[in-house]
């Protein structure tokens, strides 16, 4: 059966029942909805993520690291050299969001997971901080230039965005550094393996809030050390007969 979109958004009662089918078979393990969905379906499904109404549903998302961390991930991973990999500790913190949580790379580098919801860190969603020796760098959705602790470095920032695009011969944009790579066949930025880190690296992080206890991970095996406990939490039982 197919259902006329201009007639689903006419009748709020038929929404609904789509809405409530849609989470039923959500909750019940029925996950391909791409594949399975008619577009008549799958459209509403959308418009109620984008709404937020789909936060408290398992297929979607597990947790608020899930929501806010990979996009501010991959900045740490692409501006830090060898960072193509997960952290190996994270550190639980008792509360109900994981802000603060401290995770450590092998190389000692650490990443603390912060939504800064009061805006001290930075200044607008999905944002990040870079500190060292000499101070730090901040930068978040809706920036057309960084913060940093010492006004003096933005003397040179024209010219560094300059000669980074003629060096990688990299777009300042994701879209346009996507459409390119389709002509070019090289990596985007944000690159499969750089996302696939990013992710692990927060599903590891709930898997912390979920155990409320410190996590030791191993990023070449993908999986926890000595906890058998955890690595259950890496994927969902499946439904017979499929396997993968």
């Amino acid at each position: 059966m197919r259902i006329d979109m201009e007639e689903v958004f006419r009748d709020k009662n038929l929404l609904s029942e789509i809405r409530w089918e849609i989470k039923r078979k959500a909750l019940t393990g029925w996950k391909p909805w791409a594949i399975l969905l008619p577009p008549d379906l799958l459209w509403p499904m959308i418009n109620e993520v984008s709404q937020g109404m789909a936060q408290s549903w398992s297929p979607f998302l597990d947790g608020v690291p899930i929501e806010v961390g990979p996009q501010n991930e991959v900045g740490l991973k692409f501006v830090l050299p060898g960072m193509k990999t997960s952290p190996v500790h994270y550190e639980y913190v008792n509360n109900d969001s994981g802000d603060g949580m401290v995770t450590t790379f092998a190389n000692g580098i650490k990443m603390v997971l912060e939504r800064d919801l009061g805006n001290k860190i930075w200044h607008g969603s999905c944002g990040v901080r870079y500190e060292g020796t000499e101070g730090w760098v901040a930068i978040a959705d809706g920036y057309s230039r960084c913060e940093v602790s010492n006004p003096a470095w933005m003397a040179d920032f024209k010219k560094l965005v300059e000669d980074y695009q003629a060096r990688t011969q990299r777009p300042m944009s994701h879209v346009r550094n996507f459409f390119d790579c389709i002509k070019s066949r090289q990596q985007t930025v944000a690159n499969p393996v750089m996302m696939h880190r990013s992710m692990s690296t927060v599903h590891v992080a709930n898997i912390c809030m979920w155990l409320k206890r410190d996590m030791k991970f191993d990023p070449v095996k993908e999986e926890f050390v000595n906890d058998e406990e955890a690595n259950r939490f890496r994927s969902r039982a499946m439904r017979e007969p499929w396997i993968i």
